[in-house]
């Protein structure tokens, strides 16, 4: 079983923090919120063998 890493993180593009997820050195999934919209959830697909 893999584990699970967050972290929060201030990317050059955005105007706020995200919320990264994070699975060995693959990132799974992203929740943002930028002014004068919803939140938004990102899901990126991992390969089956990890890499």
């Amino acid at each position: 079983m893999r584990k699970l890493e967050a972290m929060v993180s201030s990317p050059p593009d955005r105007e706020n923090v995200v919320f990264e997820v994070w699975c060995g050195n693959q990132q799974v999934a992203e929740v943002s919120k930028e002014p004068g919209q919803d939140y938004e959830i990102e899901l990126y697909a991992v390969p089956e063998d990890g890499a």
